[in-house]
C-alpha cells in the first residue's frame, strides 16, 4: 500500500510566497494546518496544488492508496477555527486543492473585509472543499453585513461536501459572482446560501443522488438585491431553489434555464420553494416530482 506524503503548511510559507512574489506550489500529499493562515491586504497570491482529489481516499476503480492524485490541506488546529483568512485581499487564486476542515474548523475560506479595504475577485478552481462545521467559503461576516464589498468571485469545477453550507454570502455589497460547474455533495445540507448580497451567476448544477438537500437558498438580501441566474445542470436529490425565507417586498429575481430535475420516487420534496415575493422565471427546464411549494406566487 502506498504511503501518502505528509507535510506542514505554515504561515511562514505563505509569507515567503508573498515576499518573493512567487506562487506557492504544493506537492501531492497531505498538508496539515494547525492555525489560521492569514493572507490579509494582499493582491495576486497563487496557491497551486497537484489536484482536487483527496489522496487518502480509496473507492471504485482503485483499491490502494495513492491512486487519487491531489493535494489535501487538512485542519489540525483547534475546533471552530478558520483555515484561510483572506481579509481585504484582491485577486487571490487557489487551484488544484482539497480543503478538509476535519469536521472541526468552522470556515474554509473567510473572504472578509476591513473598513476601506474590500475583498474582491477571489478565484477558486479545480477544488474540493469539505467537512467544515459552518461554511466552506464565507463572503462577509454575519455580524458585519454592511461592511465593505466582498464581491466578484469566480469558482470553477468546485465540489462542496460534508458542511452545513458550501458558499455563504453575508455581505450586503456582495455582487458579481460567477460560479461554474458546482457539485453539491451528498453530505452538504445547503450548497449556496445567499443570506445577504444581491447577484450571482451559477452555471452548471451537479447534484447526484443521496439525501434531500437544498442547492440554493435565498435569505433577506440587502440593498443590492438583484438577479440570480441558475443555468444548466442536473438536480437529482432535493430542492433547487428555496426562497421561502425571503422577506416581504424583496427584489430577488431568480432565473432558471436548462436545468433537468429527475427526482426519484417518492419525490416528497419540492424542486422550488418560494414565498409570494420573489419573481421566478423558468425556461427550457424539465422537472418531475413535486415541482412547486409556494404561497401566492406566479411562475413567469
Amino acid at each position: 500500500m502506498a504511503m501518502i506524503p505528509q507535510y506542514d503548511l505554515t504561515q511562514e510559507m505563505i509569507d515567503a510566497a508573498i515576499e518573493t512574489h512567487k506562487p506557492l506550489r504544493l506537492l501531492y500529499g497531505v498538508y496539515n494546518v494547525s492555525q489560521t493562515l492569514r493572507i490579509n491586504q494582499c493582491c495576486g497570491l497563487r496557491v497551486v496544488g497537484a489536484g482536487s482529489f483527496d489522496p487518502t481516499n480509496t473507492g471504485p476503480g482503485w483499491s490502494d492508496l495513492g491512486r487519487a492524485i491531489g493535494t489535501k490541506i487538512l485542519w489540525a488546529g483547534a475546533a471552530g477555527g478558520t483555515m484561510f483568512d483572506l481579509t481585504s485581499s484582491l485577486d487571490m487564486r487557489f487551484d488544484g486543492l482539497c480543503l478538509d476542515g476535519n469536521h472541526s474548523a468552522a470556515i474554509g475560506m473567510g473572504c472578509w473585509t476591513v473598513d476601506g479595504w474590500p475583498n474582491s475577485a477571489t478565484h477558486v478552481r479545480n477544488a474540493t472543499i469539505k467537512n467544515f462545521t459552518q461554511a466552506g467559503v464565507q463572503f462577509g461576516k454575519p455580524s458585519q453585513p454592511s461592511g465593505w464589498n466582498s464581491d466578484l468571485s469566480i469558482m470553477e469545477n468546485v465540489t462542496f461536501d460534508g458542511s452545513p453550507i458550501g458558499i455563504q454570502v453575508c455581505n450586503d455589497q456582495s455582487v458579481g459572482h460567477v460560479w461554474e460547474n458546482i457539485t453539491h455533495g451528498q453530505n452538504n445540507k445547503v450548497c449556496i446560501s445567499l443570506d445577504q448580497g444581491g447577484q450571482a451567476m451559477i452555471r452548471g448544477v451537479n447534484q447526484n443522488g443521496g439525501p434531500p438537500r437544498t442547492f440554493l437558498r435565498l435569505g433577506a438580501g440587502g440593498p443590492n438585491v438583484g438577479t440570480v441566474l441558475v443555468s444548466g445542470g442536473h438536480l437529482e436529490a432535493g430542492t433547487l431553489i428555496d426562497a421561502s425565507a425571503a422577506p416581504e417586498y424583496c427584489d430577488w429575481t431568480v432565473e432558471i434555464e436548462s436545468v433537468l430535475g429527475t427526482i426519484p420516487a417518492p419525490g416528497d420534496w419540492p424542486i422550488i420553494k418560494a414565498s409570494q415575493w420573489p419573481v421566478i422565471k423558468a425556461r427550457g427546464c424539465s422537472f418531475n416530482g413535486r415541482i412547486i411549494e409556494a404561497a401566492g406566487y406566479s411562475v413567469a
